[in-house]
């Protein structure tokens, strides 16, 4: 841990301020209280972890200084945020109409991603529940998908698809020429969805499957 001076400094910059007393605001304590760790040089480690929680910043950082910059961007890169939508769901089947949900924000390990669920694209990314068994084996009823969010997607790739207010996800099938989209279900028991001629506006790609996992 380096000096008392330090800690306090990098405390002051974590929280944007410039006085003691700004400093003794922000963490609810008393100015005397932050003469008293001048005194015997060191901060209690409550007040250095509710700075750290407070201000986004770690506790490494606050007692031993560095680069502040380098640590944050360290830490963003191994970790990747993606949304999660508990309640909006895509059929594997006849259909799933989806209300307006707010997502909340996930830190995932990049690792983990990469290594263990073979993801190879890490931006604009969200989690969603499947419903049905019209994709299985490749997607069974209850499994979670990991959804780039992209219009762009190509034959064969597995795409989240909205269709007249319909979300499905489906194997997509287009014709070069855009004259006709074709969704395939890989369980043969259910009937593909064919969009031709005036259809194709009825139809939007929301994004591309790339990885699935079944939560315990």
């Amino acid at each position: 841990m380096q000096g008392i001076k330090g800690v306090l400094n990098r405390m002051k910059e974590a929280f944007g301020v410039e006085t003691f007393s700004d400093l003794a605001d922000k963490l609810e304590v008393s100015s005397s209280s932050i003469d008293s760790w001048r005194a015997r040089g060191s901060v209690p480690e409550k007040n250095i972890l509710k700075t750290s929680q407070m201000c986004g910043v770690s506790s490494e950082w606050l007692l031993n200084g560095g680069n502040l910059k380098s640590k944050q961007e360290k830490s963003s890169q191994e970790t990747i945020t993606i949304n999660f939508y508990h309640d909006t769901t895509a059929a594997a089947g006849y259909g799933c109409i989806n209300g307006d949900e707010l997502p909340e924000p996930l830190e995932i390990s990049r690792s983990f991603l990469s290594n263990i669920l073979g993801l190879k694209v890490f931006k604009n990314l969200d989690i969603i529940g499947v419903q049905g068994d019209s994709m299985e084996p490749f997607i069974s009823n209850g499994e979670y998908v990991i959804v780039e969010r992209t219009d762009e997607a190509r034959n064969n790739e597995i795409v989240i698809a909205n269709v007249n207010g319909e979300v499905y996800v489906k194997r997509l099938l287009r014709d070069p020429f855009q004259k006709w989209v074709k969704l395939i279900s890989t369980n043969k028991s259910y009937e593909d969805i064919m969009l031709k001629d005036d259809e194709l506006q009825y139809i939007n790609i929301i994004g591309v499957v790339r990885a699935k996992f079944r939560p315990f």
